[in-house]
């Protein structure tokens, strides 16, 4: 029931993304269901077809309901599409052809990536008409929100977008014109809203929001079970570059050279899993250092309910590439978990030093191993850390207050 304190309800629109569901996605997930409770609802625009086996939970009953995938670039409804917009609005379909050609900057694979969304976006210019969608929002700053803006300027609608990590740090596509085209443009972190606003000073500061993704604390909230705890150095990640888990496979050795009894246990999948099992076996840490691949929610309460201390040494790779502020890190803090983590990027937004956890330098197994030996057989330091860091979830970084602050931006974004 609304209230004299409530906006009206938006009208539909739509959120474009690379797949959906996508497994390690949850915070879209998450941001869907619940702006759609508060008066924004999506229909999903995904451009690619889900090949996850596994899902979150929500995830199965939006695919069928709101999600909506487009056909092959060479079917006749993709060609009856660019038929109609090449005959209706010739003008606007050229210019986003010319758009498209202009990624070339960010080299060939770029520019292929660019075209074929190209090619996707009169089919779903075609459905926000047919869905009477009235804006477009697409999450990732880099692809996705190319083909976001195609879409939006083909059917005639707003477009806004969210940034989050690689799409700002590296592979910036369009972007500049991105930032101009948007009514909005939302980020996860006060460091990449910092950032943006460096690289791109002529941009309006009152059109970029800094939103934490925010935890769900109906399920993160559950303090930590001392009495069920085990000696376990729990990590939780993608396997990629940017999460820094050499360091931490190395950190491994010289706790164990040290003659500290523990076991860590990284919970993921991602394109480094061969390497880093390789690299466990070479340190002979099989048995103390194991990957335990992807999990679902419930399964990783557990981790998190049984596990010591959380550990996160997150990286800037060659290339500039890092995280933003990883979800697991807040899971992990609502958790009552100290975490261990790197000064990097917007880590120190949520990881306090000596009051939630500790930062360290990145990229040093020696202090890594320094800060959680630490820790490590100090039960009442970790516990009072543990309680602070719930807290400063509960008060900053809570899923309801996270996305009551959204809402309220993107309603006053279109009055």
């Amino acid at each position: 029931m609304m209230t004299p304190s409530t906006p009206p309800p938006l009208p539909p629109r739509a959120y474009v993304v690379s797949q959906f569901p996508e497994f390690c996605e949850t915070f879209i997930l998450n941001e869907i269901v619940e702006l759609g409770q508060r008066g924004i609802p999506f229909e999903v625009f995904s451009l690619k077809r889900c090949h996850d086996t596994q899902f979150q939970p929500r995830a199965r009953d939006l695919m069928q309901l709101v999600t909506h995938y487009a056909p092959s670039i060479f079917s006749p409804r993709t060609i009856a599409s660019h038929l109609a917009f090449l005959f209706s609005r010739p003008g606007v379909y050229f210019r986003c052809l010319s758009l498209a050609f202009g990624s070339r900057r960010g080299g060939m694979a770029v520019l292929a990536k660019t075209l074929y969304v190209f090619l996707q976006a009169p089919f779903f210019a075609r459905r926000a008409r047919d869905l009477n969608i009235a804006h477009i929002h697409a999450h990732w700053a880099s692809i996705p929100s190319s083909a976001g803006l195609f879409i939006a300027r083909m059917a005639g609608l707003g477009f806004s977008l969210t940034a989050h990590a690689y799409d700002i740090f590296i592979d910036r596509t369009l972007l500049a014109e991105k930032i101009r085209s948007a009514t909005y443009l939302v980020t996860c972190t006060q460091y990449n809203r910092d950032f943006l606003l460096r690289e791109f000073p002529w941009a309006d500061p009152e059109r970029i929001r800094a939103s934490y993704h925010g935890v769900d604390l109906n399920v993160f909230d559950h303090a930590h079970d001392a009495a069920a705890e085990e000696p376990v150095i729990l990590s939780v990640g993608r396997l990629c570059a940017t999460k820094g888990f050499p360091t931490l496979i190395d950190a491994c050795a010289i706790l164990r050279d040290r003659g500290i009894d523990f076991r860590c246990r990284i919970v993921g999948d991602g394109p480094l899993r061969r390497a880093l099992e390789e690299r466990i076996a070479r340190a002979d840490l099989c048995g103390r250092v194991e990957i335990a691949g992807l999990m679902e929610r419930e399964a990783l309460l557990e981790e998190y309910r049984r596990a010591r201390l959380f550990v996160l040494p997150c990286v800037v790779t060659r290339r500039g590439d890092r995280d933003g502020l990883p979800n697991v890190v807040l899971e992990a803090m609502a958790m009552g978990l100290p975490v261990v983590a790197t000064d990097v990027s917007a880590l120190g937004e949520a990881v306090k030093d000596g009051e939630t956890g500790r930062l360290v330098p990145s990229r040093n197994p020696t202090l890594l191993a320094d800060a959680i030996a630490s820790l490590w057989d100090d039960a009442p330091l970790r516990a009072k850390m543990g309680e602070s860091a719930r807290s400063r979830v509960r008060r900053e970084f809570g899923l309801k207050e996270c996305i009551d602050r959204l809402a309220a931006f993107i309603h006053s974004s279109h009055r």
